[in-house]
């Protein structure tokens, strides 16, 4: 039907001498060289060509419109499959990850004056290893956000950007909930409307967090990274318009530089 689309995507690839991690841990005190001493339980890593790597990547959308409230769906959803072989003390040991995705979008075309954007989006991961099974894990985020713009035949804009962000399934004290509001109001002036006057908040709430999970195959790691948090800016724009086409250059004899012929 007339405005509607589909897109399906599905990627593989494989890697014959992919570069791995070999992970030694020390069951007792070892002497490798007179200045190094590997402790026990400390670890040591080196890189090794192994094979058996491999993954996977599919993704789906669907588009359509909403004519009785003038706004376009979009519906999505990916799965991500990942293959990571490695050796612990000299074992095969082998890190499947799987992360699964869905979203939905409405976009609105109301008008030049009103224009908003609601979206949804959850990811699943699960990672799951051969050889230590205690590192087998699972976790879920999902980031809801809401973001508004208005304009008035006077030439005031106003912005309004909300999301939520959730994680659960992490360590102790990373499993988050916050919000992050950005908000700016604005007015455009001077002949036709060239300059523009704004005032911007980013993290109205103080909120902001970034927080990662990296798994391998010898440990789970949480990181909650300081991010910049809230501030005020105050900005002013002035559109520089197209001046037209430049007067062609005039030579000698009343000739312009388009009409000399070329050899």
């Amino acid at each position: 039907k007339k405005g509607y689309s589909f897109f399906a995507n599905m990627f593989g690839s494989t890697t014959s001498d992919y570069v791995a991690t070999a992970t030694y841990i020390a069951q007792s005190d070892s002497v490798l060289t007179p200045s190094v001493i590997l402790y026990r339980g400390s670890q040591l890593t080196k890189p090794v060509n192994l094979g058996g790597q491999w993954n996977m990547n599919t993704f789906l959308t669907l588009g359509m419109p909403l004519k009785f409230i003038k706004t376009n769906m979009n519906l999505n959803a990916g799965f991500v499959y990942n293959r990571t072989p490695g050796l612990i003390n000299d074992v095969a040991s082998i890190s499947n990850s799987y992360n699964f995705s869905t979203g939905i979008v409405f976009a609105s075309n109301i008008s030049q004056y009103i224009d908003f954007t609601l979206s949804y989006n959850a990811n699943f991961n699960k990672a799951v290893n051969s050889l230590q099974p205690q590192l087998n894990n699972r976790y879920f985020t999902h980031t809801a956000s809401f973001r508004l713009n208005l304009l008035s035949k006077k030439g005031w804009l106003f912005n309004n950007d909300i999301s939520n962000q959730t994680y659960n399934g992490l360590s102790t004290g990373y499993n988050q909930n916050y919000w992050l509001w950005n908000m700016a109001v604005a007015k455009k002036f001077l002949k036709n409307q060239r300059g523009e006057l704004r005032l911007s908040v980013f993290d109205l709430l103080n909120q902001n967090q970034s927080i990662t999970r990296t798994v391998s195959e010898t440990y789970i790691e949480d990181v909650n990274t300081k991010v910049l948090k809230q501030y005020f800016m105050l900005t002013f724009t002035y559109s520089l318009k197209n001046f037209g086409k430049a007067p062609a250059r005039q030579f000698p004899g009343g000739n312009r530089g388009d009409d000399m012929r070329r050899f």
